[in-house]
């Protein structure tokens, strides 16, 4: 396992321009790698969801292959190189297309995507006094792990999702807000 660990920023995709590098990284992972249909990548809800993007100005010299890896080394650092996307449908509360660059994989960063999506989430709803959400996903099936690391739970059978098996999955948090400042440990 490789020790290389990017520096990175994960950010909302407000502009077209970051939408779009989501949308290219989508394409890349599931219609180029895994083999998902072109025409399915964009969906329904793309216009009402929430696009997220992972950046980084650190390149995995280590993981590029077919290149001149001292070369890529000594070139100048990239600014914001996107290497993962996610996205959230609020109407759904669902999490979906999470994507990952092959080179980014296995560093921690699916984790680091999926808690800010929550954290964002629980941002949102924790002024409309909220307690508890529960967000879902449809997991590809070796994915599944990585979401049980992170809280998620299976629900139901498997089924088939465009042509591949998926399972439900859902994660039920907490919202941590207190009404008030008193702190207990002030107490007399």
């Amino acid at each position: 396992m490789s020790t290389f660990r990017p520096t990175y920023t994960f950010k909302e995709a407000t502009s077209q321009e970051d939408v779009e590098k989501c949308h290219q990284i989508r394409i890349q992972v599931f219609v180029h790698e895994q083999g998902f249909p072109l025409e399915d990548e964009k969906d329904e809800y793309d216009a009402e969801a929430k696009h997220f993007l992972l950046t980084t100005s650190d390149l995995n010299v280590e993981n590029l292959a077919g290149t001149d890896t001292k070369a890529e080394a000594e070139k100048p650092k990239c600014h914001d190189v996107p290497i993962g996307v996610i996205r959230y449908v609020p109407s759904k509360q669902k999490l979906t297309r999470l994507a990952i660059l092959p080179a980014y994989r296995n560093l921690g960063l699916s984790r680091v995507l999926v808690q800010g999506l929550e954290e964002y989430v629980k941002n949102s709803l924790q002024s409309k006094g909220v307690n508890w959400f529960d967000i879902r996903c449809h997991s590809q099936l070796q994915a599944i792990p990585i979401y049980e690391k992170l809280g998620y739970i299976k629900e139901g059978a498997e089924f088939d999702e465009e042509g591949a098996p998926h399972q439900l999955m859902i994660h039920r948090i907490k919202i941590n807000y207190f009404l008030g400042t008193h702190n207990e440990k002030n107490r007399n």
